[in-house]
């Protein structure tokens, strides 16, 4: 409402400084057009500050309807990854800047690896991510559930060698999110392909 009053008052200001100016030149009074050509260009630059303020409101990103789990989606994100580094029984540098580097790719966050260990000292022998995945499969959407095994993956492959304990690790993520084996193996087909 306020940028259509203010490009009213702008056309007003057009308007009236264009018949001003006309009248100003026709009595050859100098002050006058000065005058009505400052009218002329406020009114102008009014009607603009008007249709920029409605173009950014229309052209604004608009924001997505985030997740109320979104920080627990995150969180499960980043144990995940953390879990396959340590699935081998080591974490290998290259599996830090892997979780680094997926979590910066798929999320658009930067994570330190500061943050990184201390998720990972978080992770002990007892944690149980295939039964936290599933006590919180029901509140995840399904590309995001896929995106977790991607991301499992992709921590698994970082250090450029499979353990059998990585493969029964990511099944067992997979099985957790409500996967069957097939799919599972379909989507690790899918991202190494």
């Amino acid at each position: 409402m306020q940028s259509k009053l203010i490009a009213a008052v702008g056309a007003a200001l057009v308007i009236g400084g264009a018949v001003a100016l006309y009248l100003a030149y026709e009595g050859a009074s100098p002050a006058f057009a000065a005058t009505s050509w400052a009218a002329i260009i406020i009114g102008a630059m009014a009607m603009m500050m008007a249709a920029s303020r409605g173009l950014s409101g229309f052209l604004a990103p608009q924001k997505a309807a985030e997740s109320a789990y979104g920080q627990d989606e995150l969180r499960l994100l980043v144990q995940t990854m953390a879990v396959m580094a340590a699935a081998d029984g080591k974490i290998a540098g290259q599996e830090i800047e892997a979780i680094i580097q997926v979590h910066e790719r798929m999320l658009g966050l930067a994570i330190s690896a500061d943050e990184v260990s201390a998720i990972l000292s978080g992770i002990g022998p007892g944690f149980d991510i295939a039964g936290e995945l599933e006590r919180q499969r029901n509140r995840l959407s399904p590309q995001f559930r896929a995106l977790l095994v991607k991301c499992a993956w992709l921590i698994m492959m970082s250090d450029f060698v499979e353990h059998r304990r990585e493969t029964e690790t990511i099944h067992a993520i997979g099985r957790a999110l409500g996967f069957e084996e097939s799919d599972i193996d379909d989507m690790v087909a899918a991202a190494s392909a």
